[in-house]
């Protein structure tokens, strides 16, 4: 009996199949297509055909599965990326179409604002200035900026609606009236807020005139610069101010910021009870003003928190070419059909942005000063 089953056992050698005994089947759970030969799982030959389909479906739901957690964690990864790049370079193409991978996941429209143009700096005393009030409405001032007619020979101070001061718009899809009803006193179709910003000038004027020193400076809460403390002397001293001597060569030279505060990463609101229309204009088109104005003169235009100060050489008039781009979000019944989803990373991004950044800032500012010496 013994020689019998030993020679059954060799003519049966390397198949696939149940044809061990049924002690084999032991190991085989309830409706299972699988039986263990030794450590490993073969097909048993009774599979029926309820069994094999529900086999392939279990298989098919899997890879679906799969597929899908890779997308999601592919698109997770770009947004994050894309996210990091806008607060390094606000002007690097790949920046375009960012989001904040944090809070809520909520489909929003991405779009850029955007605003070009030259400046120059006095006649009189070579001082010049820009400031940048981030807002995404297309028929609100946002860029602040000095003529050749500018008189301040004694105080190079930076004031909105001084004499000779120049103030533009930004190219965006929306204008202010998408942000706020007619009287200003409630949020109209849209609310959008500012992800990040840039600034950058360069020298455009002739050799003779291409000496002297730029600086740049954000103020860290994102109070108002365009004002008469604001000078060229104060913010030199500043710890923060990227300073670039040689600005002649014909470069780029830039500084950027991003939301630092809760209120400027939320969507802004209306309010009601005591704020006044005005009130509620600059804080539904100005998200980063901390609901404070330009000025006294400009009720309705938000605070310019960043900003450039340049001294050219000689004390005379240089010319200067000038790029702005602000990333935003905008969430609301104007943008309903053109909104994308925001994937939201599990991972403190926006801590690893900010401090991405600023990492950047520290090694602007060492290359300048290295470069100035």
């Amino acid at each position: 009996m013994s020689s019998s089953n030993s020679r059954t056992n060799e003519k049966f050698k390397g198949r696939k199949g149940s044809f061990l005994g049924r002690t084999s089947f032991r190991s085989q759970s309830k409706g299972s297509p699988f039986v263990l030969r030794g450590s490993k799982p073969v097909y048993s030959k009774n599979l029926t055909a309820a069994m094999v389909k529900r086999m392939v479906e279990n298989k098919a739901q899997s890879l679906v599965k799969l597929s899908k957690k890779r997308e999601e964690n592919s698109k997770v990864r770009e947004c994050e990326d894309k996210f990091k790049q806008a607060m390094i370079d606000p002007f690097n193409p790949y920046a375009l179409g960012c989001c904040l991978p944090a809070g809520f996941q909520r489909p929003s429209f991405k779009f850029s604002a955007t605003a070009s143009g030259t400046f120059s700096t006095s006649g009189a005393d070579g001082y010049g200035w820009i400031f940048c009030a981030p807002t995404p409405a297309n028929n609100k001032y946002s860029v602040y900026t000095t003529k050749v007619e500018t008189v301040d020979a004694v105080t190079p101070s930076p004031v909105a609606g001084a004499t000779g001061a120049y103030r533009v718009g930004v190219q965006s899809p929306f204008p202010a009236e998408t942000f706020t009803d007619g009287s200003h006193t409630l949020a109209n179709s849209l609310s959008a807020r500012v992800i990040s910003v840039g600034l950058r000038i360069r020298y455009i004027g002739t050799k003779d005139q291409s000496g002297g020193r730029v600086y740049g400076f954000v103020d860290p809460s994102h109070q108002n610069l365009c004002n008469s403390q604001s000078t060229i002397f104060s913010i030199a001293n500043r710890a923060q101010c990227i300073k670039y001597a040689n600005p002649g060569s014909g470069r780029w030279m830039s500084i950027k910021a991003h939301a630092t505060s809760q209120g400027e990463i939320d969507y802004p609101q209306e309010q009601t009870g005591g704020t006044t229309g005005d009130e509620n204009q600059v804080r539904l088109c100005y998200p980063w003003s901390n609901d404070k104005v330009i000025g006294d003169s400009l009720p309705t235009d938000g605070a310019a928190p960043i900003g450039m100060w340049v001294k050219s050489a000689n004390g005379r008039a240089a010319e200067y070419e000038f790029e702005v781009i602000y990333h935003c979000e905008g969430v609301g019944e104007a943008v309903s059909q053109m909104v994308t989803q925001n994937y939201v990373s599990t991972r403190p991004v926006l801590r690893e942005g900010q401090q991405a950044a600023q990492e950047a800032n520290q090694h602007q500012q060492r290359g300048e000063q290295t470069a100035g010496m």
